[in-house]
């Protein structure tokens, strides 16, 4: 029982280590999909929803989704790697919750600055091409 807990609150400690762009990019997704999608969630989360909210901030969510044609899946998996670093983990806005606004708005804006600097990467390098 405590390995499964222990597997399920790892995103709770504040130092989760290097972040990898690969690692936060959603398989039908690209990095510059995953800045555009990341920096309109931030946005979206400048305050976190209450409970009773969850369900219109799903809406918004699934609303951005259809707008940018991506899978709604595909955003809440980059949403869940970029801030609880994890495939897996108990209900996103719950966890964002427990995190609290500080520290969802720091792993967003962590992740947000690594695709960045991929997508840059990768704009340097087909210029060069």
């Amino acid at each position: 029982v405590l390995d499964e807990v222990s597997r399920w609150a790892t995103f709770l400690h504040p130092n989760l280590g290097e972040l990898k762009a690969l690692d936060l990019v959603p398989k039908r997704l690209t990095p510059r999909q995953s800045v555009t999608l990341l920096r309109i969630a931030m946005t979206l989360f400048r305050e976190l929803p209450t409970a009773r909210e969850d369900n219109s901030l799903e809406e918004q969510l699934r609303d951005l989704a259809s707008e940018l044609e991506v899978k709604f899946g595909d955003l809440m998996m980059l949403l869940r790697l970029a801030i609880t670093r994890t495939k897996v983990s108990p209900p996103l806005f719950g966890s964002m919750r427990v995190l609290g606004s500080q520290q969802v708005h720091k792993r967003l804006s962590d992740a947000l600055s690594v695709l960045e600097r991929t997508v840059e990467t990768e704009m340097e390098q087909s210029n060069d091409s």
